[in-house]
This record gives C-alpha cells, structure tokens and sequence, in this order.
C-alpha cells in the first residue's frame, strides 16, 4: 500500500485481516490529510520489518541538509542525502516572503483581504477555477439574479445565503459564504482583487 501515512482505518483493517504479506510504502513525515480522518499507518504498525530510503534523487546536497534539520527536530534520528549531481542551493533572502496554504475558499479570501489592505501584491497559485465561480456566482446573486453552482443553487438572492447560513441546518455552506458579509468589502471589491492576483501570477508565468 503506496502513501500508507494518509490512509484511512477501514482499508488499514482491512489489510491487517489479509493472510499474505503486506508491505507498506509511506513517509511519517508526510502525512497532509489528517484534517478529513486520515490514519498515519506508518505510525501503527509494529513488530514489522522496516527499511528507510534516505536518499532523494530529486535535490543536492545543501537542501537535504536543511531537511535533515527539521526531521531531526521531529524526532528524526537518520539523516538525508540529496544526489551530489544535483546543484541546488538554500538561500536567506533579505526581504521576507510569505507562503500561506489556504484548505477552504474561506480561508484563502480572508487572507487575499488582509494583503490587499495591507498594500501588499498577493499571489494565488492553484486551484482558483472554483473560486472565481463562486465569486461571479455570488456577485450575481448580489444583484438579484439567480445562481446555477451547486453550492448556491435555489437561493434566490443574497440574503437567503446569508440568512441560511447562520442557521444550524446551513453551517456546510459557511465556508462557500465569501468573506465579504463579515467585512467592509464587497464581493465585487474581493473580486476585483482575486482577478488581479491571480493576473499578476498568470501573467509572470507566460
């Protein structure tokens, strides 16, 4: 079983019942999924032969070095080598960058507000199909007209989102709730600003 440090506990039991020999491929170290039930299989399973691949063909030495820094404060008693034939560096740069990994729309647009009042050049990398539906979709509700996203489907403007998503029958669609109503800024502001990231992104990487 590949990525044994995100499965789940029905196939993990299911596998400890199975009359043959298992071998479990995984990194403790990696596990992301955690948040939606995940079980670290790396972390359950004893009395097992183990093996470790420590060396990465995909970096140099000097990032293998810093990562073994890490491991180490984890808990990591081996150590990491990168292949020597890989030049790769890791360097301290003088002006501060920010990386913030964002699980729910909610979340990315509270911090796209944060950076844009701040007067900072937000960047968006990924995944924002689904964002700039919701945000057209929402705007269009805004003005009264009906929305087709499965997420906003049979509301008939934007009070009735606001109004059921501060009931308790409506708390899955909190996070679809762009973060306008909690804030000054209106929907076509945030969209504004979405655009403009992920222009500015789309447009450094032509």
């Amino acid at each position: 079983m590949d990525e044994a440090q995100d499965t789940n506990q029905v196939v993990l039991g299911l596998l400890q019942r199975q009359p043959c020999q298992i071998v479990y491929v995984g990194d403790r170290y990696q596990q992301i999924y955690e948040w939606r039930g995940a079980v670290n299989a790396m972390e359950q399973l004893v009395g097992c032969d183990e093996a470790s691949l420590t060396q990465s063909f995909r970096f140099g030495t000097p990032i293998a070095r810093a990562a073994s820094l890490v491991l180490n404060m984890l808990g990591e008693k081996q150590t990491l080598r990168g292949n020597p034939e890989v030049d790769s560096s890791v360097a301290i740069e003088s002006t501060p960058t920010r990386a913030i990994l964002a699980r729910t729309n909610a979340a990315l647009i509270v911090e796209l507000l944060g950076a844009v009042r701040s007067r900072k050049r937000p960047f968006i990398v990924g995944g924002t199909g689904e964002l700039a539906r919701l945000l057209t979709d929402a705007a269009e509700l805004k003005k009264g007209h009906p929305s087709t996203a499965p997420e906003l489907f049979g509301f008939r403007n934007w009070q009735e989102v606001a109004d059921f998503a501060d009931t308790e029958e409506g708390e899955g669609i909190r996070t679809h709730r762009p973060q306008g109503e909690r804030t000054r800024m209106g929907i076509s502001q945030i969209g504004e600003g979405f655009r403009e990231s992920r222009g500015r992104w789309e447009a450094g990487f032509q």
